[in-house]
């Protein structure tokens, strides 16, 4: 039960935090590594808490669900 619980709230976090980094970034979010030629820096929001929030966001997530569907491998993938 307890699992469950913690699981939902990584989850939210992790879906919180990856709405907030692609609202921030707006028009700099591009599917590559590299930045765009006229992206700009971006240093205010979830940047100017987390480096890179997006990824943040899927570790989060990723803990969650594994929380959530009991699975010991996914656990143990994640806490690598």
């Amino acid at each position: 039960m307890v699992t469950n619980i913690v699981g939902f709230l990584l989850m939210g976090a992790g879906l919180t935090l990856f709405w907030r980094g692609y609202r921030d970034l707006g028009a700099n979010l591009t599917a590559f590594p590299r930045p765009l030629e006229t992206a700009q820096l971006v240093e205010s929001g979830a940047y100017g808490l987390v480096r890179h929030p997006l990824y943040g966001a899927l570790v989060l997530a990723g803990f969650g669900w594994a929380l959530l569907t009991a699975s010991v491998p996914g656990l143990a993938s994640r806490a690598r």
